[in-house]
């Protein structure tokens, strides 16, 4: 919602940008998705390019230090993670602005009707 659509790669740089504000602030997300406007002055990280090398840092120190990458892994074995909350169609203005009242105002949603 902060940053509208996003593809899977740049998700994956959302993802480890995130990351790299330790694990209180992943917790805290993860709990309070609307705290996410807390870094918002900091999103310019993800347009020029110091998330995507952060995401292949993330990724070859993780791949390192397992010695194996998910992807050697048959299928059955990559762990799956699934979304946990309550869903919220972000299509539903008034739902966002329920849920994440923050970000609403934020990405200018507040006002809309």
């Amino acid at each position: 919602m902060l940053l509208g659509f996003v593809s899977d790669d740049f998700f994956s740089d959302v993802r480890a940008w995130l990351v790299s504000y330790g694990r209180a602030t992943v917790d805290r997300v993860a709990v309070d998705p609307d705290s996410l406007v807390e870094l918002a002055d900091d999103a310019e990280a993800l347009n020029n390019g110091d998330a995507e090398l952060l995401s292949m840092l993330v990724w070859t120190a993780w791949s390192q230090l397992a010695e194996d990458s998910c992807t050697d892994l048959p299928p059955s074995e990559v762990p799956s993670y699934g979304p946990t909350g309550v869903r919220v169609d972000l299509k539903d203005v008034g739902a966002v602005r329920l849920h994440f009242p923050r970000l609403a105002e934020f990405t200018g949603l507040a006002g809309i009707r």
